[in-house]
């Protein structure tokens, strides 16, 4: 029996699937987009499930270090789980740099009662959800020094090396004020640029940025790594349009993004309709 079964799909796509433990795998995948784990729950559920959630963070530990060591910047990581299950886990996701973004909640409804109650059940309240959650991949870019800062500090360093005031943001960017209040907050309520904000960014700390010592421009945002984490929507092809949008802007900027290197090689090299997920769990 071959390792895996593969299938061409009506848009041109292959998708596969594997027979094997996915420990041996990883290693032969593309970089995945999303990743939808559904492995133990430490509910004995099936031959392997351990039947306590004590030693899910030493079963899953191996496997967390392989999607975090693969994973890219705007890949999603969806994690299934009763909710102890997920709360014991979670920790290892931290530590491996993934951030947690919302908890989703599955109601499987009071049909699923039924199948499961007998004496011992009966004199507890009916478990009928699971749990969902998702995180993304914690970014983190050098500045100019060398030193590693998630996007928002980078964004925000990066802007104040060029000499000029948070204000002018606004002005790059040709609104009233919502490059400060959104793009370079220092609060919770930052996200980052949209593409074509970036774009203008980047032109306009090149135009108007200081002079360093040596007679260059001190622009700062000539390094615009774009990230933008792939969120739940109700078509991912339209997310995957929306990445699309991203890269044409950033291969504009090709010609003035002079720093980071590898940041434009991670990000413009994205297999786009690479949707294949990629099944965490381990097939016994």
């Amino acid at each position: 029996m071959k390792n895996f079964i593969a299938k061409q799909l009506n848009s041109g796509a292959v998708a596969s699937i594997w027979n094997c433990d996915a420990l041996e795998c990883y290693s032969k995948w593309p970089s995945p987009t999303a990743i939808i784990v559904d492995g133990p729950y430490g509910v004995g559920g099936f031959p392997g499930d351990p039947k306590t959630v004590d030693t899910l963070p030493q079963w899953y530990a191996a496997h967390i270090a392989a999607w975090s060591a693969a994973a890219k910047p705007n890949t999603t990581l969806w994690f299934w789980g009763t909710e102890l299950g997920w709360a014991t886990v979670h920790p290892i996701l931290l530590v491996n740099g993934w951030d947690y973004q919302e908890a989703n909640v599955w109601d499987k409804g009071i049909g699923h009662i039924a199948g499961n109650i007998n004496s011992k059940t009966i004199r507890k309240t009916p478990v009928v959800t699971e749990v969902c959650v998702r995180y993304t991949k914690k970014v983190l870019l050098p500045l100019h020094d060398g030193t590693a800062v998630p996007i928002k500090e980078w964004l925000r360093a990066e802007w104040k090396r060029t000499g000029l005031p948070l204000s002018k943001t606004n002005e790059a960017c040709g609104v009233k004020n919502a490059a400060t209040r959104k793009y370079f907050t220092a609060d919770g309520l930052w996200y980052f640029p949209p593409a074509d904000a970036m774009e203008k960014l980047s032109l306009y700390a090149n135009q108007h940025g200081i002079e360093t010592p040596n007679g260059t421009i001190n622009t700062g945002l000539q390094m615009s790594g774009i990230f933008l984490p792939c969120t739940m929507q109700s078509d991912l092809r339209s997310a995957t349009e929306n990445l699309c949008t991203t890269i044409k802007s950033l291969k504009r900027l090709s010609t003035i993004l002079s720093r980071l290197p590898q940041t434009l090689e991670m990000l413009c090299g994205i297999p786009l309709l690479d949707w294949l997920p990629w099944v965490s769990a381990a097939l016994i």
